[in-house]
């Protein structure tokens, strides 16, 4: 991947990430693989999965993983 690439998603995923700020339920809730049904929430970004929860109590949105959507984990 040409590093101007690179960059447009890493920019992509972040943007995504810090919309959790305001909007931490947009993402839907994993229902395959490793972290499904478990509360974890999931977003895409091209062909990334960001895997996230939210814990309430410290009012926080936590990132599990990002990986690329080609992979089942």
């Amino acid at each position: 991947m040409e590093p101007e690439a690179s960059l447009r998603i890493v920019t992509e995923i972040e943007t995504a990430i810090l919309t959790l700020d305001v909007m931490p339920y947009r993402g839907a809730l994993r229902k395959t693989g490793r972290y499904a049904n478990k509360g974890y929430r999931q977003l895409f970004v091209e062909n990334y999965t960001i895997v996230y929860r939210i814990e309430e109590v410290k009012k926080q949105v936590v990132i599990v993983t990002i990986q690329y959507s080609s992979r089942n984990f």
